[in-house]
């Protein structure tokens, strides 16, 4: 059985790990049970649990993610919890903290300094290169990493590999390592997929050719 971690989100509600993923109680069915769903917001990953608080009895997962799965979200989670606990004792504002990193950004010359940056999502983001260089030839223009990594698991699951990621190591680090070429410079790219491609062998090749085309 999957290893299920317990903490608390931001608003005080139950919340729990299992999978790779982080769910919150969304409603308890007649009998009883939990159905649970996903933290991300707008994904319609969704999971159903006995009553018993000490999830001995096995979870039936509902529909698809839309994200690879984490292992270590759920442990961040409840350390935050944990922290956040701790903070209230002490009388410390978590937003607090991270006004005070913001007051220290802004007043710096190095974000005083920074060229515009037009961030636009990954499906139309190709389409939008040549408007965004006519209009605004000095702004950098970037896609929407998230909607990027989206695209990669949207693709997992297409074809099928979403299982052997949670249980093959070897699919689970190429598909990462392509999250990663979101950070390569443009020129890199190109020899990053290689390089990819090459560290395939076997079955693997065979399974990830796919995901690489």
């Amino acid at each position: 059985m999957d290893q299920v971690i317990c903490f608390r989100t931001e608003k005080g509600q139950d919340a729990i790990s299992s999978a790779g993923y982080c769910y919150r109680v969304d409603r308890p069915s007649a009998d009883g049970d939990l159905f649970w769903r996903c933290l991300k917001m707008r994904c319609p990953g969704r999971l159903h649990t006995q009553s018993d608080v000490n999830f001995s009895d096995p979870m039936r997962h509902g529909r698809d993610h839309s994200y690879p799965p984490n292992a270590e979200d759920g442990m961040i989670r409840k350390a935050v919890s944990r922290m956040r606990g701790h903070f209230a004792m002490e009388n410390i504002s978590i937003p607090w903290i991270y006004q005070e990193g913001a007051n220290r950004l802004s007043s710096s010359e190095t974000a005083s300094a920074m060229l515009p940056v037009i961030v636009s999502d990954f499906e139309s983001g190709l389409d939008l290169i040549p408007v965004v260089r006519g209009e605004f030839p000095q702004a950098h223009h970037q896609g929407c990493y998230f909607q990027f990594t989206q695209a990669i698991w949207r693709r997992v699951q297409q074809l099928g590999l979403a299982q052997q990621y949670i249980e093959n190591q070897l699919v689970r680090v190429t598909v990462r390592r392509l999250m990663v070429l979101g950070f390569l410079p443009v020129a890199d790219v190109g020899l990053g997929l290689e390089l990819i491609r090459v560290s395939l062998i076997g079955q693997e090749a065979a399974n990830m050719g796919a995901l690489l085309d």
